[in-house]
């Protein structure tokens, strides 16, 4: 039985972190200089590991990371893995939203953000991103990809149909990491699911608790 390796990566920083703005999929900044900077010196750091392609988010935050992480690897945009649609609270302040009751109300999970995309959307998307990118792997017998994307998009998909199961926020990574999932179709198509195998790039000294196993280590380092 085929298996396929995908490697989940955070994009890297696209908005002055004081700012603290509500970034959705509405926004589209670039990387800021000290966001490639970060890059840069995690790829000096770590080694992160071989794709034969990379599916990105169309937004200019992902595409851009996915250059500077895998610049000699073919990119292809998939809208399905934007980030979520904020709408009325996209690009303001949280200062500015944070007493507003139909913002409490979406940060509770009691209603969607108004003229924004409601959870079931947003889950339904990033499933069907999910199968699309199973089924062109497939298609081109590929086995090692990455997936650049947006952290609430690894948090939703891997609290929908990650192993082990975890509340969203256990997902939560920083920027230009993530982690790698490990599938097959029949495991897909049969239970919807994806076995999370570790993280990338591997930092033994940042997760000393975590251990790859010798097959994995193989792969998660391979060119």
């Amino acid at each position: 039985m085929k298996t396929f390796r995908i490697h989940f990566i955070r994009h890297g920083l696209a908005e002055d972190p004081d700012k603290v703005l509500c970034l959705g999929g509405g926004s589209d900044p670039a990387l800021t200089p000290e966001g490639v900077r970060e890059l840069r010196d995690l790829m000096d750091t770590y080694q992160y590991p071989f794709a034969q392609k990379v599916y990105s988010s169309p937004l200019l935050r992902c595409t851009q990371t996915a250059d500077v992480l895998f610049p000699d690897t073919p990119v292809e945009t998939m809208d399905e893995l934007r980030d979520c649609d904020l709408g009325e609270f996209e690009g303001k302040p949280f200062s500015e939203v944070k007493n507003d009751e139909k913002f409490i109300g979406w940060i509770e999970g009691k209603n969607p953000p108004p003229g924004g995309e409601t959870s079931e959307d947003f889950g339904n998307r990033i499933s069907c991103a999910f199968d699309d990118i199973l089924h062109d792997m497939s298609k081109n017998q590929l086995t090692d990809v990455a997936v650049v994307t947006h952290g609430t998009v690894i948090m939703g998909l891997f609290a929908m149909c990650g192993y082990p199961r975890q509340e969203m926020s256990a997902w939560a990574t920083d920027r230009g990491r993530g982690y790698t999932v490990r599938t097959s179709v029949q495991m897909w198509m049969h239970d919807g699911c994806f076995e999370i195998i570790g993280r990338q790039p591997f930092d033994e000294e940042k997760y000393p608790e975590e251990e790859l196993s010798e097959e994995d280590r193989e792969w998660n380092f391979i060119e």
